[in-house]
């Protein structure tokens, strides 16, 4: 009888040491998870960042390349009013060239507008794909703390019975 309560306590030491190892495993992958998460979050916002600061660079220049579009209209009509028939063939020609500046503006602005778009929609990917991963990497984080939970219980249980089991083989 002896001997049986020292395999049980033997077996019972066993069991605590599987589930203090089985803990300590459970904390690490905690950790784990919690650096990749606070990872992913960082290269999210690295990327918003990076997405707002070329959004805002887009938009100047959009604003600049707008203000000479219309600067560049000014001058024509300038030109356009001061002309007199000796300076018509050089205005023919400014126009010309004020005209080439301006389409070549409206094409750099439909371009700079065509990029950023790109970027919004891969912006809203990328945030999608980011916002799934956390989703997931918060679903196992749950996951692992319920099976932590789990497992304490369990090891408290153990505990409970080998104390109680321990007070009858003393009396």
């Amino acid at each position: 009888m002896i001997d049986d309560a020292r395999r049980w306590c033997v077996q019972l030491q066993a069991d605590r040491l599987s589930f203090s190892n089985d803990k300590q495993q459970l904390a690490r992958k905690i950790d784990d998870w919690k650096k990749k998460y606070q990872q992913l979050n960082e290269d999210y916002l690295d990327k918003k960042i990076a997405f707002e600061k070329e959004s805002a660079l887009i938009k100047q220049q959009n604003s600049f390349m707008s203000q000479k579009v219309e600067e560049l209209q000014s001058q024509i009509d300038s030109i356009g009013v001061r002309a007199d028939e000796k300076l018509k063939l050089t205005r023919e020609e400014l126009l010309e060239e004020c005209r080439d500046k301006v389409s070549y503006a409206r094409d750099e602005k439909k371009n700079l507008e065509d990029k950023l778009e790109r970027l919004k929609k891969s912006f809203k990917t990328n945030e999608t794909i980011y916002i799934k991963k956390i989703s997931e990497l918060e679903k196992e984080s749950e996951f692992n703390r319920d099976k932590h939970q789990t497992l304490e219980q369990k090891h408290n249980e153990l505990l409970s019975k080998h104390s109680s089991d321990t007070q009858q083989y003393q009396t």
